[in-house]
């Protein structure tokens, strides 16, 4: 892992994420500090909405080439599910979000320009309901609804940067340094920004846990779940020791933004809302795909199922659910199955439970019978991308090319900002011995993991290969200059 990179995409959550350190109580009581932005003109002319969209493209093809990203159908298509029905009910304009699963334990989230949001897996972990994990999930979206990146440009503007690589180095720089332990390593000509840097974070900070309250509101959330995963921080924090979890490095939870998230939370009327099994179902899948010891991991799934026999909780549920995928890692499919098929007479149409009796099919190399579970699924919920995903790959293992071709090439269409999609087509192409789609398909691999020269050399492959075909040669030759333009700096 490129290590500046990682530095800076941690370093995020300093900057558009639970940011900053410890609002004093004073600061916390003047209401005109923390007055909402006026959006519109003043922060399109420092940076336009487009322009953030563009910078958060290149951004988001970093994060692919440097961090640890799961890449799971199911999981993704959660979080991005999620995100749109939290951004549905915020005061984001661009609702396109692009969301990011980073295969790390720590508990972290950031959110960059353009609508760029990652969540650690370890987050899923730790929130002990979809609430919860929400009340963080919707802070990013506020981050992003207020513009705090354009408006950390307007704090930036004496420093005269003009290109986004000099923009970023500068505020890596900063943030790396951001932190009280830090400050004393400053430069005496750099103090004086660092804490105007500091005190212009907390307020987005107070900002965004405000909005992102509202925005649990609107969803039909708990608003008090930001109270009780922020107590929760507070809680590892006294069991960690000397260090506390990366998590809160970098995102302080004090005792005055705990009172402030209370007294804010209790304005609105409570009202129960049932735990959501699809996020515990998710939580265990993410557990296992992060686990480093299936063995350690089974018995204590089996203990848990054992002591529980009798309870159906979402957690509970949740956990059995964990000790299928587990059985499925080692090879144990029979008790897998019997497990699944207890868990699916109670609920035989949910999406998971019918991805995962597929893939515990196509994990025994029976893609048949795997084919058969996904076309009854897919009949169910049609063009689901986890199911289709995984159906193409059964497709594929069937032999049966052209039907994954024509639905990878489906999916392309709507996904076509997911490497995953190309990468399975590139490889039904290659089967099929289609040199020029394998060359074009791989090109949109490689530039989402941000490798634009391997990008270019495919589609300079393809090249010769389209000489007979004038439309697709404009159409290469077009794409090769598209990719190349972005390899010049984004000026700001």
């Amino acid at each position: 892992m490129n290590n500046l990179l990682h530095k800076f995409v941690l370093t995020c959550g300093v900057w558009l994420s639970f940011c900053g350190n410890a609002l004093t109580a004073s600061e916390f009581s003047t209401n005109k500090e923390f007055a909402l932005p006026v959006l519109g003109d003043p922060l399109s002319g420092i940076i336009s909405p487009d322009k953030e969209a563009q910078i958060g493209q290149l951004l988001s093809r970093q994060i692919r080439s440097q961090l640890p990203v799961v890449a799971d159908p199911l999981s993704n298509d959660y979080l991005q599910a999620l995100s749109y029905r939290l951004a549905a009910n915020s005061e984001l304009q661009q609702k396109n979000l692009s969301t990011f699963i980073i295969n790390d334990i720590s508990i972290n989230a950031f959110a960059m320009p353009g609508g760029v949001i990652a969540m650690h897996s370890g987050l899923f972990l730790h929130a002990k309901s979809e609430d919860e994990f929400s009340a963080v999930l919707a802070h990013e979206i506020a981050h992003l609804s207020q513009r705090h990146f354009a408006r950390m440009i307007a704090q930036q503007q004496s420093s005269q940067v003009t290109t986004l690589g000099a923009y970023l180095a500068s505020i890596l720089i900063l943030m790396t340094v951001g932190t009280e332990p830090g400050i004393g390593a400053l430069a005496a000509t750099q103090a004086a920004s660092q804490q105007e840097y500091l005190r212009f974070s907390r307020k987005n900070e107070q900002e965004a846990d405000r909005i992102g309250m509202q925005t649990l509101v609107n969803s039909g959330m708990d608003p008090n779940a930001m109270t009780t995963f922020f107590l929760q921080l507070q809680k590892e924090s006294q069991y960690s020791g000397n260090k506390p979890p990366e998590y809160l490095l970098t995102h302080p939870v004090t005792e005055t933004r705990i009172a402030d998230a209370q007294s804010r939370a209790s304005q609105y009327p409570r009202t129960a809302r049932a735990d959501k099994l699809e996020y515990h179902l998710i939580r265990n899948r993410l557990k296992v795909i992060s686990s480093k010891d299936m063995n350690a991991l089974e018995r204590t799934f089996e203990m848990n199922k054992s002591e529980r026999q009798n309870q159906e909780s979402p957690q509970q549920i949740g956990e059995r659910y964990g000790l299928i995928l587990v059985y499925m890692q080692n090879k144990q499919y029979k008790s897998a199955q019997k497990l699944l098929q207890e868990l699916m007479a109670k609920d035989p149409h949910r999406i998971t439970y019918l991805l995962t009796k597929a893939e515990i099919e196509f994990a025994q190399e029976n893609y048949p019978d795997a084919k058969k579970t996904l076309e009854s699924a897919l009949d169910l919920h049609p063009n689901n991308y986890p199911l289709s995903m995984l159906y193409a790959e059964t497709l594929i293992r069937n032999k049966q090319m052209g039907e994954a071709i024509y639905l990878l090439q489906t999916l392309s269409l709507s996904q076509n900002n997911n490497p995953y999609v190309w990468r399975r087509l590139a490889e039904a192409h290659g089967l099929m011995g289609h040199q020029l789609s394998v060359y074009r398909a791989k090109a949109e691999y490689f530039y989402l993991y941000g490798l634009n020269k391997k990008a270019i050399e495919q589609l300079k492959f393809a090249l010769p290969l389209a000489t007979e075909n004038f439309q697709l040669k404009s159409k290469i030759e077009t794409r090769i200059e598209q990719i190349e333009n972005e390899e010049t700096e984004i000026s700001l």
